[in-house]
């Protein structure tokens, strides 16, 4: 049984160099981040099958001319996630939904952003666990990804915010620094496990171009990361030689 523990020190793994104690630590924050999710998918389930009372009018001759409808903005916002639950609305609901959901799909798309992926996360099964690192080496871009999914990052677009605080099941190099707290950013940023890469990506918004160092990253050699490290490792991550002499000065 995984031993529980309420100090954030016991839960940080990147000084240990004993793989079995790594290993042990990282198999109870994934055990307690499984419960975790298992909870607030029960909840969910729960509010998804409770339908809401109609209150009663009190005056039923002007019942009908008075009746005024009550929909707020939560009605009216049509977003990826309320396009893909279609199936649990009542007919005459579902029908209203199609149609504004076929209105925004001709609106066109934002420009992709890293910043968002939770909805994601329900198209994965008990695999897809992101605590659940796969037997084969990862990429930069599986390493991003899951990453991200570990924050509650989804990958719809977003704009800057600031970084919301981290849960006690979010391992100790993926939490957000003061910096991040603080100041308004491309999210995309919260997915590197290196605390001052993404303090000066974050300071340096504006002076570099963040264009190109994302094109250097997905198009060429930039980060390999090393089998047998889970991706919120830092030690894990080794920047290509090429991609260093252009960009090491942000590691600083």
């Amino acid at each position: 049984m995984a031993r529980k523990t309420n100090n954030p020190d016991d839960d940080d793994w990147s000084n240990i160099e004993d793989p079995k104690r790594r290993k042990q630590i990282q198999d109870r924050l994934a055990q307690r981040a499984r419960r975790k999710r298992l909870r607030e998918a029960k909840g969910n389930a729960k509010q998804a099958t409770t339908a809401p009372e109609t209150e009663k009018q009190n005056d039923t001759q002007s019942s009908e001319n008075n009746h005024v409808s009550t929909s707020g903005p939560q009605d009216q916002l049509i977003t990826s996630e309320s396009c893909s639950s279609l199936s649990s609305l009542s007919p005459s609901s579902r029908a209203s939904r199609e149609h504004s959901c076929s209105m925004t799909g001709n609106m066109g798309l934002l420009p992709f952003d890293l910043g968002d992926i939770s909805f994601c996360a329900n198209m994965l099964g008990s695999a897809g666990s992101p605590y659940h690192q796969t037997p084969h080496p990862h990429t930069v871009f599986s390493a991003l990804y899951i990453n991200g999914q570990i924050l509650g990052l989804s990958c719809s677009t977003t704009i800057p915010a600031k970084s919301k605080q981290a849960s006690d099941d979010i391992p100790l190099t993926l939490r957000p620094t003061t910096l991040q707290l603080s100041t308004i950013h491309p999210l995309w940023i919260d997915r590197l496990p290196l605390a001052r890469l993404r303090d000066n990506l974050i300071t340096m918004t504006g002076i570099m171009d963040e264009e190109l160092f994302l094109k250097d990253v997905f198009l060429g050699p930039s980060f390999t990361i090393t089998p047998g490290f889970a991706t919120w490792d830092p030690d894990g991550w080794k920047m290509e030689k090429s991609f260093a002499e252009k960009w090491g000065y942000l590691l600083l």
